[in-house]
């Protein structure tokens, strides 16, 4: 069953299938009609994204070796490794939303050596980042894909990728390892886990969140990279973008889920202020809480991934990358607030012991 919503919303944050949208605070909000055009919430109900860490999780054996590889080797960030800095502004997706009369392009993969048709919004050129990844999100809400595009670029009158990978909406938001290699480090779409401005309006975020990490800086495994079958890779990731070290053994992979201590009072962490940065923190941290973080690829800081700044037009400083900083006091010798849930517990996706779908 597909939740209805206000046009701009593109997550769930409804409640029972109706206009009614409780926030993080509790406070109800009933949003406008739609008119004659109904749109959905991308995946399945029960899609992995949308689970909750468990009350009292199982951890990993070695949560606190793992957390205390992720602190030591990301200690040169701005962060000290402390907390995850935010992709806002750079290195990460701009995200457009397509319809029935949005203009298609027959896109070009010069990857794959074939042409795939894709909606994009005029006016032609759209926005891409500047970064060298030039990514960018397509949800075509008409006809039902979410569209991952790798290294875009626009060039007679058309637009040519390195590669471009189309997730059902209303799907599972997940790569079948049989598929071979997709999208991003871990065959995660960034639409899954990225936070985007509606959340921040809505004041919660529904699903879990996504984050790079450090390589290990070591060797891949006689050239190859691995995946589910070879090793080092975790549900939901297929596959993985980062070097695996031998002489890091508690080095986090991808696919693991971290959590923030959901002990943690956040009000007295970031302050009351119900505006600007406190606010926002509050917000992004409450999902570290309840949904975790998932290591989703390699990257040069310990970083979590928001919508690029040139569609989410964030109007700082509602939005910065060291909006998390509090939580840096929080790490002493005795105690640290990030855990390591046990993926080992599940073999499978369909196996997750650890998690749990939230009440409707």
């Amino acid at each position: 069953m597909f939740l209805s919503f206000f046009p701009f919303l593109r997550v769930a944050s409804l409640q029972n299938d109706s206009n009614k949208l409780i926030s993080s605070n509790g406070t109800v909000d009933y949003l406008p009609t739609l008119g004659d055009y109904t749109q959905t919430k991308l995946w399945s109900d029960d899609s992995y994204w949308y689970m909750r860490v468990k009350k009292k999780p199982t951890l990993h054996p070695n949560s606190d070796e793992m957390i205390d590889w992720l602190l030591t080797t990301h200690s040169d960030d701005a962060s000290g490794g402390k907390y995850p800095n935010i992709q806002w502004n750079s290195w990460t997706h701009c995200l457009y939303d397509a319809y029935e009369d949005t203009p298609v392009y027959s896109v070009y993969e010069w990857e794959r050596g074939h042409s795939e048709n894709i909606p994009f919004p005029d006016p032609y050129p759209i926005q891409i980042p500047l970064e060298a990844d030039h990514s960018v999100t397509v949800i075509d809400w008409h006809r039902g894909n979410v569209w991952h595009c790798a290294e875009i670029e626009a060039t007679g009158g058309t637009y040519r990728v390195r590669a471009a990978t189309a997730f059902p909406i209303g799907g599972t938001g997940l790569w079948d390892t049989g598929q071979g290699w997709s999208v991003g480090g871990s065959g995660c779409p960034k639409a899954a886990y990225m936070i985007r401005p509606e959340e921040i309006e809505a004041g919660v975020i529904n699903h879990a969140l996504g984050c790079a990490m450090e390589s290990g800086g070591g060797t891949w495994n006689d050239g190859s990279r691995y995946d589910t079958e070879n090793g080092f890779v975790h549900p939901p990731a297929s596959h993985t973008d980062r070097e695996v070290d031998a002489n890091h053994a508690n080095m986090i992979p991808e696919g693991a889920r971290i959590q923030l201590d959901p002990a943690i009072d956040l009000d007295a962490l970031f302050g009351a202020n119900p505006t600007g940065t406190a606010r926002t923190a509050k917000i992004i941290a409450k999902a570290m809480q309840d949904y975790g973080i998932v290591a989703v690829e390699a990257g040069g800081t310990w970083h979590i991934y928001a919508e690029h700044d040139f569609t989410a037009d964030w109007n700082p400083p509602s939005m910065s990358g060291l909006i998390l900083s509090p939580i840096a006091q929080l790490v002493t010798p005795t105690y640290n607030p990030w855990r390591v849930i046990d993926f080992e517990l599940y073999p499978s996706i369909d196996n997750l012991f650890e998690y749990e779908l939230p009440a409707p």
